[in-house]
């Protein structure tokens, strides 16, 4: 049976979910398939908690250092799956940072009464795109810390 390590460091055994591989196979694929610093959280194979739950499975019965890694790699980069609103704001900034309009999509839910009527001038978008890409990157860095830095295994 697979081990696990809780947050407080406790080992504890579990069973792994009848869809885990499938799971992490399909992760992976959503992660090859980036073209951007983010992604589409609704590309993912399930829920970002799922998935998380599944990878620290997998990173508690890895016997090989270089599989944990790999994992501990998927468990931080897991972050850069945002809403798919955050998504296209970013999109469209690293697609174009010299457009003179970026459409805001809705963003946590809120949706504008007049969805067009709301437009960001181009360097405002490109803030708040920035904004969420760093927001990004700090939830990154915190994953990192949380699971990878205890365990000393190096995720480049």
């Amino acid at each position: 049976m697979p081990r696990s390590v809780s947050r407080d460091g406790e080992m504890r055994t579990e069973t792994l979910p009848d869809a885990f591989p499938q799971i992490l196979w399909k992760y992976g694929q959503a992660i090859a398939a980036l073209r951007f610093s983010v992604g589409r959280e609704s590309s993912l194979p399930g829920s970002k908690r799922r998935i998380r739950q599944c990878l620290l499975l997998a990173i508690g019965a890895a016997h090989d250092v270089k599989a944990r890694e790999r994992l501990c790699a998927g468990y931080v980069q897991l972050e850069a799956f945002i809403t798919d609103a955050e998504f296209e704001l970013v999109r469209q900034s690293q697609e174009s940072l010299s457009a003179s309009t970026v459409p805001v999509p809705p963003i946590d839910g809120i949706v504008p009464e007049k969805p067009s009527a709301l437009v960001l001038r181009g360097a405002e978008g490109q803030t708040l795109a920035a904004a969420i890409v760093a927001r990004v990157a700090e939830r990154m860095r915190a994953r990192q810390q949380e699971v990878c830095a205890e365990r000393s295994i190096d995720v480049q």
